[in-house]
């Protein structure tokens, strides 16, 4: 057993929005709204490359979905809360889904419109949105 564990390293820190989310169209709603609000953005579609990932960046933001089809997100989010990253959880099932660790974190109920999206990223960055997003919002 290898004492060298890759996700408690310390990785450099980037001004990316990590968003793990396994269905597609879904996936895509969710990046083009983030990326017309003037957000980048390292999309992610299971939990093995979200690890992967994250192996060697830690994002300034994380939009997790709780049940992706190679397992849940709870590794990746205790990866993220050692790291001091805000997660977004986006779910579509109930709040006593996540692990109780999480039930406080910020969560965005699926379906939902992109305003929301935006304003959750806004709450946990704790920043004006942009004049992009404000725009955005329904």
């Amino acid at each position: 057993m290898s004492l060298f564990d890759p996700f408690r390293t310390v990785v450099p820190v980037t001004d990316i929005i990590l968003m793990v989310e396994d269905e597609p169209f879904i996936a895509i709603d969710m990046e083009e709204t983030l990326l017309n609000a003037g957000y980048s953005v390292e999309a992610r579609s299971s939990r093995t490359n979200a690890l992967r990932w994250l192996s060697e960046n830690t994002p300034s933001v994380a939009i997790l979905d709780v049940y992706l089809k190679d397992g849940d997100g709870t590794e990746i989010a205790l990866i993220l809360r050692d790291r001091g990253v805000p997660i977004i959880f986006c779910s579509g099932g109930s709040p006593y889904d996540l692990p109780e660790d999480f039930r406080a974190a910020s969560c965005v109920h699926k379906p939902f419109m992109g305003g929301e999206l935006l304003h959750a990223v806004s709450n946990v960055r704790g920043a004006a949105p942009p004049v992009e997003e404000m725009e955005a919002q329904p």
